[in-house]
Order: structure tokens, then sequence, then C-alpha cells
């Protein structure tokens, strides 16, 4: 890979931790992150599947429909996560570089409503996404990568919207819409929104 990009802790094949953070202390105290535990069976051993592939430096073909994974199927994934917004689209990330999906989420501008938080104009490589509203976010830093459809599915996880992260790295995300879960990220979302200046 370009770069293994992947934050994944696996407890004892009872849980695995997907973060968006670096285990620094910047992304523990400054920085804006999220982070997902899952204790499903099948999040857990493919995550686990694919640190072995990793470790053993062999091929592996992930078919959990919850995971994420570069350069497997990550802008596939998330193609059709951005797509199947019909209400509202809400992206808290870093960077976005990548210009399939700078045009995929411009195009979804024009038809319903799109909120983007990233952390300066240099983030983006447009260098706006045109149509959305977009805000700057200082404090907390938006070390996030987080996409949320409709107030009801979410991604999250260590892909960046830049090809490298997509195409060439290892990465590994999580889609979510367990309620308590989205309840919990659309607050926090909505709390950096208004945080954020434009």
């Amino acid at each position: 890979y370009a770069l293994t990009h992947e934050k994944t802790i696996i407890f004892y094949d009872l849980m695995v931790c997907i973060l968006d953070m670096n285990l620094t202390k910047t992304a523990f105290e400054k920085n804006r992150e999220y982070n997902i535990c899952s204790e499903e069976k099948a999040d857990v051993t493919e995550a686990t599947n694919i640190f072995n592939a990793d470790w053993n430096r062999t091929d592996y073909a992930p078919t959990d429909p919850h995971l994420v994974v570069s350069p497997i199927n990550s802008r596939g994934k998330l193609t059709a996560l951005i797509n199947s917004a019909q209400k509202s689209l809400d992206i808290e990330i870093e960077v976005i570089a990548d210009e399939q999906m700078i045009n995929l989420i411009s195009e979804k501008a024009k038809t319903i409503p799109v909120r983007l938080i990233v952390p300066d104009k240099k983030s983006i490589d447009n260098p706006t996404v045109p149509n959305t509203q977009t805000k700057y976010l200082r404090n907390p830093y938006p070390h996030a990568k987080l996409i949320i459809v409709d107030n009801e599915r979410a991604y999250t996880g260590s892909v960046n919207l830049t090809t490298q992260s997509m195409d060439q790295n290892r990465e590994l995300g999580i889609l979510i819409s367990q309620p308590n879960i989205i309840e919990k990220l659309n607050e926090t979302f909505a709390k950096d929104w208004k945080s954020a200046n434009l």
C-alpha cells in the first residue's frame, strides 16, 4: 500500500474499535475525532481477517457489508452512501481532494442541503465544493472522517476523501445505522457546525 493509514484495535476477538484518530496526545486533547467500537461478530471477524492478511502479506477479499476497506471497496461504498442521500448530507472531514468525490457531493448539493465542515480552505482541492454550505472549524481541529446521510445512516473510519486514501492506502471504516449512535453523531456535528465559521 502507499500508506497503512488504518487505525483499528481488536480486543480478543470480542470487540473491534475502528478509529479515525491516531494514538497521539493531540488526537485525545485537541482534535474532533469519531471512533466506533463494535461487538458484532461479523465486524470483529472481518477486521481480524484483514489484520491477519496484512500481517502475513496475503490478499483478502472482505464480505462484511458494514466495513469500508481501502483500497478494495471504499470508493464504491462511499459513493453509494452519498448517492443514497434523499434529504440531507452532512460531512465533517479533514481533507477532500478526489475530483470524483468533489463532483459527486457538488451534484448532490443541487438537490438537497449539504453541509461541509473542514479545517480551512486548504483542506479542499478546488478550493471549494460548489453548491455546498461550507464552514471552517479551528477548535477542535476536525481530523474527523464523518459522513451522515438523512440523519439516519453514517460512515466513519480512517478513509479521507482523497484518491490515495480510497484507491491506494490500507484504510478501514464502518457504516452505521444504530439510532443511538446516529443521534450522538448528529448532536456532535450540530455542535461543531454552530461553532464553525463561514
